[in-house]
């Protein structure tokens, strides 16, 4: 399955290995697509790391893990990238790039001095 986006189709991956479904919906001024599995960069907006979902580990309970999806919207003629990460719009002649994304534990999941970092809760 897959979403026609103003910079190419983009795949839609099916529930498993963890990792809901991703989902898109139309709406009144283009579609909103709700991302476990796909990163994106928008280099002329100057963000040279790429926008994407985030894998949480929970602190008190390190066997609960879940995903923080990425959501891309289209909205007449502008795009928003909205998660963990942050809000980013621009225009939809803005170009974007897209990969297949999966998540990673950070190297020690048991943190011992919490910095409250955000990441596990």
């Amino acid at each position: 399955m897959t979403v026609v986006t103003p910079w190419g189709e983009l795949p839609l991956s099916q529930a498993g290995y963890g990792s809901p479904a991703d989902q898109v919906e139309q709406t009144e001024t283009g579609f909103r697509l709700t991302t476990y599995t796909i990163q994106f960069w928008v280099p002329a907006k100057g963000l040279p790391q790429p926008i994407h979902p985030v894998l949480v580990q929970s602190c008190m309970n390190p066997d609960q893990i879940s995903i923080r999806p990425l959501v891309l919207e289209i909205k007449g003629e502008t795009a928003v990238l909205s998660g963990l990460q942050g809000t980013f719009s621009f225009p939809l002649a803005t170009p974007l790039r897209w990969e297949h994304w999966a998540g990673k534990l950070p190297d020690n999941p048991h943190c011992t001095n919490c910095v409250g970092c955000g990441k596990c809760c």
